[in-house]
């Protein structure tokens, strides 16, 4: 097949790519450091808005010259609702030359959408997420600016304009499944993220031979994004943890900018903390778990369930709340036996359910029966 992937996401595309192409089909990736490609957590949530009139023109041209030449494809798939930063009625105008002009368009729901934060706003059976914690809305800065930005109006009509009319989505977590299933049933395809599996496997030099003697603890949050990825849920339970085991753990905190420097530093943590206001873990948990670090995050059994894993449980789950964050920690503290045998079975979870040549089988699959 010709295949084009307009977008990435954490290289999640790249990866796909790379095996696709391995299985012989004809694949150009495009949006990796493009002028054009800008998602909301790559900009701290700005948009066509806060660009000059001038810009804004510069960026229009520069996108429909591209635009063009996206033609004849087997397969064009998008790696979300933004994929092009231009105004809404441009738009419009790319996402029907693209339907019009290749055989089939595909959404992936691989990040924050306008049904992910409805379904977080509407759906009570969502106990927690980043949006919201026992019931109360987590009133911050970059909560208010994502209500803003998906619930604006014309961001709303362009995600469901692409969900109505595109051949098929396709989502890699539970809540993002949950929030696009229920208006699009027949066209939601759960299929995971592609992960890099390490050649050296068991052999990680990073996975314990014998359970560890100080248990190193690393605190994961980007820069800028702390307070909406749950850092005031984590802060003070790591603190007292570390204080009061001062020689059993050792906690980090890796506050990161960008993907690269963070990718460089997934190996030699015992266990990482991410994503605690979730229900399923992303790519970069997945990608540390792939180098035997164990993950603690938000992973509940709906996730294994849609996975359809019934015995493997690597992830270490917990609520976001301060004491159940406390006993977790100082129960594998106390037990560092459980982190090594969690972090061989973390591997084989990957191993089952995220290689690259498996799930670019299943995209294919649900490609071809669309």
């Amino acid at each position: 097949m010709k295949i084009l992937l307009l977008g990435d996401y954490y290289e999640v595309n790249k990866t796909l790519a790379k095996e696709l192409i391995d299985k012989g089909h004809q694949v150009r990736l495009y949006g990796l450091n493009s002028g054009w490609e800008k998602k909301l957590n790559e900009i701290e949530y700005k948009n066509n808005k806060l660009l000059s009139s001038f810009k804004t023109f510069k960026r229009n041209i520069y996108v429909l010259k591209h635009i063009l030449n996206f033609r004849s494809y087997d397969v064009v798939q998008l790696a979300s609702p933004d994929f092009v930063n231009v105004s809404s009625s441009l738009f419009f105008m790319i996402f029907n030359f693209l339907k019009k002009y290749n055989k089939k368009v595909f959404l992936c729901g691989y990040g924050l959408n306008s049904y992910l934060v409805l379904m977080y706003l509407k759906d009570k059976n969502i106990k927690y997420s980043e949006l919201f914690l026992n019931n109360k809305f987590r009133d911050h800065i970059d909560n208010r600016r994502m209500l803003d930005y998906y619930l604006d109006e014309s961001r709303f009509k362009i995600n469901q304009y692409i969900a109505k009319s595109c051949d098929g989505i396709i989502v890699p977590k539970y809540e993002n499944f949950i929030a696009y299933k229920r208006f699009f049933s027949c066209k939601t395809q759960f299929i995971p993220f592609p992960v890099d599996i390490p050649t050296y496997s068991y052999e990680n030099p990073y996975i314990q031979k014998n359970p560890p003697d100080i248990l190193n603890i690393c605190l994961n949050i980007r820069r800028y994004h702390e307070e909406l990825k749950g850092r005031d849920e984590v802060y003070k339970v790591l603190f007292r943890v570390n204080s009061e085991n001062p020689l059993d753990a050792h906690v980090i905190y890796n506050i990161y900018e960008y993907y690269n420097p963070f990718k460089a530093k997934l190996n030699g943590f015992d266990i990482l903390i991410d994503n605690i206001l979730s229900y399923s873990p992303d790519i970069n948990e997945l990608r540390a778990m792939s180098n035997g670090t164990v993950i603690m995050c938000g992973c509940n059994e709906q996730f294994y369930n849609i996975i359809g894993e019934n015995k493997l449980r690597p992830m270490i789950n917990v609520i976001p709340e301060e004491e159940n964050i406390r006993n977790t920690l100082l129960y594998y503290i106390k037990n560092p036996q459980e982190v090594k045998k969690l972090s061989q079975e973390g591997i084989e979870f990957i191993k089952k359910y995220f290689n690259p040549s498996v799930v670019a089988d299943q995209y294919i699959g649900f490609w071809e029966s669309r």
